[in-house]
């Protein structure tokens, strides 16, 4: 910053701003405009910082006491809004150059305000800021509305200031911030009454923390897909082997006490008819039911009582419940 601030192009503003009338050697050159307030926000609250009064020579009360309605432009309310609410985008801002070449903070670009941080406060203490607006032609109140300057750019600056004999008769040699810029005026210490006018005022800055949620929310491009590897083919899987104990069920109880009524009641029908009257037999056909249980894997068929077969052929049909 310091070297911004011992530019030529610096040397010049401040060659023109101190060489005035013998009366008052902070006399701009150029007409004042109608309203010659200028603006503070507070706690959201619009504050009115009025002219300083002068008796004599001496300021009396709150006001601004630097002011040549000279602004910094920044590109558009974005930009606006980083100055306002950061002091890495503050410095970027006034260590920018101009449309014509010159850089952004020079001398007449400071504004300063006389006022108070606590109502208690026994003097009054000088706090350096700026008047800032868009240049992209958006109509609004920024070009009045005093905007601090943090503390690190004033540090710098008036630094820059000291080492430069060109402004050793600068007012602001007179008008330095006694706290270091640290903090902004109270409006309320300091006298300045709320803004009650008809009209709004309006900036473009949008509030603290609303230009990053806009960036964020602003869509951002998908990635591009990565193609998707080629898959390599699976080795068939050999159907699995049927377990011997897949093929078995043991048999309920209910089933089990089923099947043995059913032959008790077979055997007491026998016993109440007599023994079965013998007779030849040629081909016997018989039907048997069985369960397996556990591992039992073996069938037993009986041979018929009283006969002596020569062949038997068996035909088993397995179910599996």
């Amino acid at each position: 910053m310091s070297d911004v601030a011992g530019t030529d192009d610096d040397l010049d503003d401040a060659e023109e701003e101190e060489v005035p009338p013998p009366e008052d050697t902070d006399e701009p050159e150029e007409e004042p405009a109608e309203d010659k307030n200028l603006y503070m926000s507070h706690n959201r609250v619009w504050y009115v910082i009025p002219p300083c009064e002068k008796v004599g020579k001496e300021y009396v009360g709150g006001g601004w006491i630097r002011n040549y309605n000279r602004t910094c432009k920044v590109e558009n309310a974005k930009a606006l809004g980083e100055v306002v609410h950061d002091a890495a985008a503050y410095r970027a801002a006034s260590l920018a150059a101009g449309a014509d070449g010159t850089p952004t903070l020079s001398p007449d670009k400071v504004v300063v305000v006389r006022g108070k941080l606590k109502p208690e406060d026994p003097d009054y203490n000088f706090f350096w800021g700026m008047l800032f607006e868009t240049s992209d032609g958006q109509t609004s109140d920024d070009h009045k509305i005093f905007r601090m300057m943090p503390k690190s750019v004033f540090g710098d600056y008036s630094k820059g200031i000291d080492s430069n004999p060109a402004f050793a008769r600068s007012s602001l040699q007179t008008y330095k911030s006694t706290n270091g810029n640290v903090k902004a005026p109270n409006p309320i210490a300091s006298g300045f009454v709320k803004y009650t006018g008809a009209t709004p005022l309006k900036t473009l800055a949008p509030p603290k923390g609303k230009a990053k949620e806009e960036s964020d929310a602003a869509p951002k491009p998908k990635p591009k897909a990565k193609p998707k590897a080629k898959e390599e083919p699976k080795a068939k899987e050999e159907p699995k082997k049927p377990t011997a104990q897949c093929f078995f069920k043991p048999q309920s109880a209910e089933a089990k006490n089923k099947a043995e009524s059913s032959g008790a009641a077979e055997a007491d029908e026998q016993a109440q008819d007599g023994p079965a009257p013998k007779r030849a037999r040629f081909e016997v056909v018989e039907k048997h039911n069985y369960v397996f249980t556990g591992d039992s894997r073996t069938l037993t068929i009986p041979v018929p009582e009283g006969a002596s077969p020569t062949t038997a052929q068996v035909v088993a049909t397995f179910r599996f419940d």
